[in-house]
């Protein structure tokens, strides 16, 4: 039974990382959303330099929903590899310092928004790290 909930948090987590690629997605191809993301601190479309940070961000999301997914037996790369606990905790310290950084955002937007996906998608990961 415990598996089905390890799986569970990694459908969830995988689901929250897409959603949040896919912003990033758009914060690279213009989209005026510059609040919601980096503290903040570019209110309209981000600078050149940020859309190219939005966009290996989004790659970088996108990983982690695979490894997410490839560690709780979700999904494989067809040759029984899995990630190591490492990755997984590394991932998820990650995301809990991301979390606390969305929070203190001075960005309203940043703090309602980025911050209840990034803390799901945390508390997601702690799941598959403890249990997985």
């Amino acid at each position: 039974m415990q598996e089905i909930y390890v799986q569970a948090a990694a459908i969830t987590c995988s689901v929250l990382f897409i959603m949040i690629a896919c912003i990033q997605l758009l914060l690279t191809l213009g989209v005026p959303w510059g609040e919601i993301t980096m503290g903040g601190q570019h209110k309209g479309r981000l600078p050149n330099k940020l859309r190219i940070v939005s966009l290996i961000s989004l790659f970088v999301l996108l990983l982690f929903a695979a490894v997410s997914l490839n560690y709780a037996n979700v999904a494989g790369f067809g040759n029984g590899f899995r990630f190591s606990p490492f990755i997984i905790w590394f991932i998820t310290a990650y995301l809990g310092l991301n979390t606390i950084a969305n929070s203190l955002s001075k960005s309203p937007k940043e703090k309602w928004i980025m911050t209840p996906l990034s803390g799901i998608a945390f508390l997601s990961l702690l799941i598959i790290a403890v249990y997985g």
